[in-house]
């Protein structure tokens, strides 16, 4: 908020008996009329917390107050004034909050207030000078329970200052905008989990165990993936969609299938399950992986069999 220091003159001139005569009024500044009123001396200097999508963020912040002679308590209330971009479905905001130092109370953020805890609260020292400075400090949270598009979202707040303990009362002392730019990246991960599972990061590989081979026996898995971005998907075999015997090579074909759909791993390269797919953002998407072992007509050779399947997943 900008401060207007110093005083104007004003002088009107005249002419009475010969004598040149100098009437002068003095106008004083605005804010000297309320000379015991705190102020804010600095807004925050922009945090600039960044986005995770698998645990909380947070960044340090403060405003500055001075005291203008003013002793006693102070509480600040913020509002939210607006957040750019904003978002289009089904895309998703980013989720933060403004927190105390400590990160247990939540402040308010749309200019109304419950209790103490959701405003930034302070007190100047008895028999404060006017130039003498309060510090208040405060945190910004950013939560993953969204994964918006990458991107800079910015937020404007502001900032009003109370004279007085909560709950705030009387004239607003001082008001200040200011602005929080939290950066999202661009995200894209894997994960494979039981048939009906839910996405699990650290879920990177699975065994299917078919015991005794037998004709026509199946088992599942799914492939889940959860993307801000445009992405491709694609499976590739070590023994291009067959069982292969550790011993001595003996194969055994089986069939896979993917959310319904066959696919064949026959030429030994990577074969696409998805292609130029579209973000889901906060909502994996699901590709049901059925592997089936196809007729043999002779007996295989006796020993163990296994084949690996690996999944790629690359942005667009």
């Amino acid at each position: 908020m900008e401060r207007k220091q110093g005083r104007s003159t004003w002088r009107f001139w005249g002419v009475s008996l010969g004598m040149l005569c100098i009437i002068s009024l003095l106008v004083l500044p605005l804010s000297t009329l309320d000379a015991q009123a705190p102020g804010i001396k600095q807004v925050p200097s922009d945090p600039n917390p960044y986005f995770s999508p698998t645990a909380t963020t947070q960044a340090q912040a403060s405003i500055v107050l001075v005291s203008n002679r003013y002793s006693g308590p102070v509480c600040i209330v913020f509002t939210e004034l607006s957040r750019l971009p904003a978002a289009n479905s089904p895309a998703q905001e980013v989720q933060y909050g403004l927190f105390d130092t400590t990160g247990s109370s939540r402040f308010s953020l749309d200019g109304s207030t419950a209790s103490e805890q959701q405003t930034l609260v302070g007190s100047f020292p008895p028999d404060s000078r006017k130039h003498d400075l309060l510090t208040l400090g405060f945190l910004v949270k950013v939560f993953p329970a969204t994964l918006p598009p990458p991107g800079t979202y910015t937020m404007t707040l502001r900032a009003e200052l109370f004279a007085g303990s909560y709950p705030p009362s009387g004239a607003v002392k001082d008001s200040v905008l200011f602005t929080i730019s939290i950066l999202v990246g661009s995200f894209y991960d894997v994960s494979v989990v039981a048939e009906g599972g839910g996405f699990s990061l650290g879920s990177t590989s699975t065994t299917l165990a078919f015991g005794t081979i037998q004709q026509y026996d199946t088992r599942r898995a799914d492939l889940l993936v959860r993307s801000n971005v445009t992405y491709d998907l694609s499976l590739s075999s070590t023994n291009s969609g067959a069982f292969a015997n550790l011993s001595d090579g003996t194969r055994i074909p089986y069939s896979l299938t993917a959310n319904g759909t066959a696919v064949s791993l026959a030429s030994g390269t990577r074969t696409l399950l998805a292609n130029g797919t579209q973000a889901g953002y906060g909502t994996p998407a699901r590709f049901a992986l059925v592997i089936g072992v196809l007729p043999f007509t002779d007996l295989p050779s006796e020993g163990a069999y296994s084949d690996s399947l690996v999944v790629t997943l690359s942005a667009r």
